[in-house]
Parts: C-alpha cells; structure tokens; sequence
C-alpha cells in the first residue's frame, strides 16, 4: 500500500530548459509551455530560451552558464555576453539574498528572445516587490568613505543593459531587460 509523505526539507529543483528530448510527452508539455509563455509576454515562441531555478545563491552558476549558451546560440559578441552576464547576475542576485531574503524556496525563471538586433530578458519571481526604477543613482565619484555600502547592483545593471523594465503582478515580479545588440 502506498502513502504520500510529506519531506519538509526538499531537494532543490534543478535547472531545465523547456524543449527537453527525454521523452515525447515532455516535448509536447515543453511546447505547449512554451507557446504559453510567449502568447503571454507577447514574443515569438521560435526565439525563447527558458531556464527555472530556485532561488538560493548556488544557483547564479546556473544562471551564468545559461545566459552563456543562450549568447552563444543567438550569437551575441564577447562583450554582449560579458554586459548582459553580469546584469542577469545582479538581478538574479537581488532576487536571491532580498526578494527571497537568501531563504532559497522560491522560484526564479528567465526568458530570452532575441527580437531584431535587440535581446530581451525577462526574470519572473515571486518574492518581495521592489520597483528598481526607483533606485536614485549612485555617486561613484565621491570618496569611497562617503559612500554608503552596497547598492550598486541596479547601477551595474543600467550601465550593462539599455532598457530595465519592472512590473509587480498577482502573479509575481517581472523584470524585463532589453539590450541593443548593435550597441556597445
């Protein structure tokens, strides 16, 4: 006889990519998902690249090396890959230690659709709301003993990428980040 046990601890989830070939029932969820996703965020489904992962710290490793193939697959410069690494990091990070507060149990998912010589981002979670729209900008010229600690991340991200977007809803956060590819 079998009885359902509830882990309170559980495992991780792991990183996949929709469009996964283990098996024709998972192509077809992954395809379905997928046109979902795209119908919803309005983009086309032949260009998206999907990752989830949870959001605990070991996980930008993750992120990194997705953001890294999904370069390489859209065929994106070395100095692209670096700009838009780096602010997928940051964002990511933020997510992490505050959205979440480091506390690791809840999902991050990443988007990437590369529309003309732009590549759009988009990061869901479903942890705190913060709007970094609203963020003042640092001055990174003042002596560094009356700069206050922290708070470059939103920085760092709007030197790296051309367009931030934010937007809370019932169904989470959304962070929508667009970079010109003819840009440098």
């Amino acid at each position: 006889m079998h009885t359902d046990t509830f882990d309170p601890d559980p495992a991780p989830v792991p990183a996949f990519r929709l469009g996964t070939r283990r098996s024709p029932l998972a192509m077809a969820q992954a395809e379905e998902a997928r046109m979902r996703l795209a119908a919803a965020l309005g983009i086309m489904v032949d260009a998206i690249e999907i990752v989830a992962v949870t959001a605990s710290g070991d996980q930008l490793a993750v992120i990194a090396e997705y953001v890294q193939s999904v370069a390489r697959a859209f065929g994106l410069s070395e100095r692209h890959t670096y700009q838009v690494q780096t602010a997928v990091d940051e964002a990511c990070a933020n997510v992490i230690f505050h959205a979440y507060a480091n506390e690791g149990d809840g999902p991050i998912s990443l988007a990437c659709e590369k529309q003309g010589r732009e590549l759009v981002i988009v990061i869901r979670d479903n942890g705190q709301p913060f709007d970094p729209s609203g963020v003042p900008e640092p001055d990174v010229n003042a002596p560094l003993e009356e700069r206050r600690e922290g708070g470059l991340g939103v920085y760092i991200m709007r030197q790296m990428i051309d367009e931030l977007e934010y937007q809370f809803t019932p169904q989470g956060n959304m962070l929508r980040m667009v970079k010109y590819l003819g840009a440098t």
